[in-house]
């Protein structure tokens, strides 16, 4: 923003929480926060999931701060739940802890697609 604010930018691609009043913010695409979870764990009768569900569980993320994990940010924290976290940085290593039936992980619709 700070580029744009600067006139050293025409647009940025990007986030921010709350765009500057004279700036326009428009999403470029929509997309759902998952869960991964193990066949046999306990929320995957549920349909649909709340905040207060994953209270006590263990979420596997990537090594980021978590302002920037949208599960976190946008549910989570609204809700006044906190929840253990692990971090992997490898997706294939996220996906066997998840399949290891010990955590579970928040990933976007097209971390959950068959590749092509």
């Amino acid at each position: 923003m700070t580029l744009l604010q600067q006139g050293k930018a025409d647009l940025v691609i990007g986030q921010a929480a709350k765009p500057p009043r004279h700036h326009l913010s428009v999403p470029l695409f929509r997309f759902e926060v998952l869960i991964m979870l193990p066949l046999e764990h306990r929320l995957n009768r549920k349909r649909r999931l709340c905040a207060k569900d994953l209270e006590n569980e263990t979420l596997i993320t990537y090594p980021v701060a978590e302002e920037r994990i949208n599960l976190i940010r946008e549910i989570l924290t609204p809700d006044g739940i906190e929840i253990k976290r692990r971090t992997a940085e490898l997706t294939i290593t996220i996906l066997q802890l998840v399949a290891s039936r010990r955590w579970h992980s928040s990933v976007t619709e097209l971390g959950c697609q068959k590749p092509c």
